[in-house]
């Protein structure tokens, strides 16, 4: 192929009107672009004029303006190890959104969830200005499991549902129960930060684990620790 007479992919993808010259190279990257019918994965490949390319995925239009994500944070990672990882590496199999993942999508994020240190669980990274507003509202019930150290009497689980005072405001959970011996369920319905914590040490509780595992009627599911997927369509929060 002539020097001369080949181009960028990418830049003939941004010709042709199928999407922007950066959305191309994350195109190609996950090889989802074919050229005369053949999967072209490798960035800087050149094509001539007149071959023919196209996305699988389809076009752009397919691809909403706003995205947000689910991340099911490890327990022991600080919020400056969240954006690392929402990389197509860490992308879920199981997500089934069906959108193509763009670097764009990185960008103007705002974070949500009270998973703080070591709490493991869902958290929210959204583009989505409206749902961000929402979310930091903080109109959303969240759903946690607790797993103990030591057997929690009838005492006090009544007493970790009275609340407790946190920050100089006193905080009452929406409902706190029994699932086994060791392991409480716990809904928040205005959550905060360290509130799991707080009700735990005022009751002489340890966790041995915390994990949220709802936010709203978003749930974590099977989403593995470390790993994300888009929020689909169809889900409201």
């Amino acid at each position: 192929m002539s020097e001369q007479q080949s181009i960028r992919l990418s830049k003939r993808m941004a010709e042709l009107g199928l999407c922007s010259r950066g959305e191309a190279d994350d195109y190609i990257a996950q090889g989802l672009v074919l050229v005369d019918g053949k999967v072209v994965d490798v960035l800087g490949s050149r094509v001539l004029p007149q071959q023919q390319i196209e996305l699988i995925a389809g076009g752009p239009r397919e691809q909403p303006e706003r995205v947000s994500m689910l991340l099911h944070k490890p327990a022991g990672m600080d919020e400056t190890g969240l954006l690392p990882q929402l990389v197509p590496a860490q992308r879920a199999a199981e997500d089934a959104s069906q959108l193509v993942y763009m670097r764009k999508h990185q960008h103007r994020l705002q974070w949500f969830g009270a998973v703080r240190g070591g709490e493991s669980g869902l958290t929210v990274a959204t583009q989505d200005g409206k749902l961000a507003r929402q979310l930091q509202a903080g109109d959303f019930e969240q759903e946690w499991l607790v797993n103990l150290a030591m057997p929690v009497s009838d005492a006090v689980l009544k007493a970790l549902q009275g609340g407790v005072e946190l920050d100089g405001k006193q905080l009452r959970a929406g409902r706190v129960s029994r699932q086994s011996e060791r392991q409480l369920c716990v809904v928040l319905k205005k959550p905060a930060p360290g509130m799991i914590a707080a009700m735990l040490a005022a009751s002489g509780l340890r966790a041995v684990e915390c994990r949220c595992i709802r936010i709203g009627r978003v749930r974590l599911g099977k989403l593995p620790a470390g790993q994300w997927r888009y929020l689909t369509a169809l889900e409201k929060f």
